[in-house]
């Protein structure tokens, strides 16, 4: 098959759960004979003529053909959109129609809408070429990527309030610009360290819930028409989880044809797992990875650990820069992937307390194949591999089940990453022959 992928770059410049997936997934395709291509948005340069340029250095590092999109749509990587028209800008479609048609493209596998422009879309369209959609996040269906905002998941009320409340918060275009350029992954941990701008300051100032102007608002509607008719272009949808199907179906006008397949890790290498039950008078260590942010549910582990301090009950974290003296908690920082393992073998248990709708959650796999228990909040997609006894609805009702006498055991099969490709693989195939029903 000749496939192409659609995602928003690769390592050391993008980071996260779609980068490591889409990567690995490229490769695993690729390794099973499929000629595959990669397009992403490009670096900032000196041309801004809209076009799509080989990237040699990283085809030659990835495995496979890369090319990169100059003049891009911006990437809202920190969420939000306050300038709507530079994110609908128009461009030519015979550029798209004849990197497609060169490269003899028989499927898209779309990671994002972030960058792309609509024309992709029709020109697949025209030219018959199915389109797939991973739901990694809910960007499209919001212009900030985890309908969360202020402590509050915005999933049932993604209206063009919660538009405007999300573009008050929004980088500047200066700051929007940074993430393209060359050596992002260099200013990355300097950027997030830098006061906000004076025009980010003053928009937070002026542009109040009751201040946001009409033209904004209006700009805002044709985005959300923009990205929604994206959305219409897409063949089938790759559906993370229950907890993502009922987002993406509850925030679209239309139905989708889609099936739910749960993501993995190339780590998980283990499929049928049995953690035995123990007591919970046995010393245990219990830990967060994540940054610490309200969204992951940082300040609600730090408060059942407050709450749960006993003497043989041990709290870490993992996944951010040490830096807030917790009490009763052991910070322990970031890991490399090769730390993994070391980091899996210092815990008992691990919980997951997201509260914004976390499409899956790689970190509930990776725990469990590394023999870790893991207790996961009802909005994590990937809690719907765990028994109920290890979901919880509330920090209380966590606290509630650590009082129970044991913890039980749990048996779960999670598909190992090659069962993963095949599926996927065989979607493209009955895909390109045109005979996609319930059945697959």
């Amino acid at each position: 098959m000749k496939i192409l992928h659609y995602t928003i770059g690769f390592q050391p410049d993008r980071t996260g759960g779609l980068v490591k997936y889409a990567t690995d997934l490229i490769e695993a395709e690729s390794r099973q004979g499929n000629d595959v291509v990669v397009l992403f948005p490009g670096t900032l340069g000196i041309s801004q003529k809209f076009g799509i340029h080989h990237e040699r250095k990283t085809s030659l590092r990835i495995g496979v053909e890369c090319f990169s999109i100059t003049a891009s749509l911006p990437l809202p990587l920190a969420s939000g959109i306050r300038n709507p028209e530079r994110f609908m800008r128009k461009v030519d479609e015979q550029v798209y129609h004849e990197f497609l048609t060169r490269n003899h493209i028989q499927i898209i596998h779309v990671h994002s809408l972030m960058g792309i422009h609509l024309e992709l879309f029709r020109v697949a369209n025209k030219l018959g070429i199915p389109i797939v959609f991973t739901t990694h996040d809910y960007f499209g269906l919001s212009t900030e990527p985890n309908l969360y905002l202020h402590g509050k998941s915005y999933d049932d009320q993604n209206n063009i309030a919660f538009w405007e409340k999300v573009a008050v918060q929004a980088p500047s275009v200066r700051r929007d610009l940074i993430y393209q350029l060359p050596g992002y992954h260099i200013l990355r941990n300097i950027i997030k360290k830098m006061p906000k701008s004076k025009t980010e300051q003053d928009a937070k100032v002026t542009n109040s819930d009751q201040d946001l102007n009409t033209r904004l608002s209006e700009e805002l509607k044709n985005l959300k028409r923009y990205y929604e008719t994206m959305f219409k272009y897409i063949d089938y949808f790759i559906f993370n989880s229950e907890v993502t199907r009922n987002v993406f179906e509850k925030n679209l006008p239309f139905p989708l044809t889609g099936k739910v397949v749960q993501v993995t890790s190339k780590d998980a290498v283990k499929r049928e797992i049995r953690i035995p039950a123990i007591s919970t008078k046995t010393s245990l260590t219990i830990g967060y990875i994540g940054p610490s942010a309200d969204y992951k549910g940082f300040f609600d582990f730090v408060k059942f650990a407050n709450n749960s301090q006993s003497v043989n009950r041990q709290f870490k974290t993992y996944g951010y820069a040490p830096s807030l003296n917790l009490n009763g908690i052991e910070e322990c920082g970031r890991f490399s992937r090769d730390e993994v393992k070391a980091v899996y073998s210092s815990l008992d248990v691990l919980v997951v307390p997201s509260r914004w709708k976390e499409t899956f959650g790689l970190v509930v796999t990776e725990a469990l194949t590394n023999g870790v228990r893991v207790f996961a909040s009802d909005n994590v997609g990937a809690g719907e591999l765990l028994p109920d006894f290890y979901r919880f609805e509330s920090i209380e009702d966590l606290q509630n089940k650590f009082r129970s006498e044991t913890l039980p055991k749990i048996e779960v099969v999670v598909p190992t990453f090659s069962d993963h490709v095949q599926k996927i693989e065989t979607l493209y195939g009955i895909m390109i022959d045109g005979k996609i029903g319930p059945g697959f």
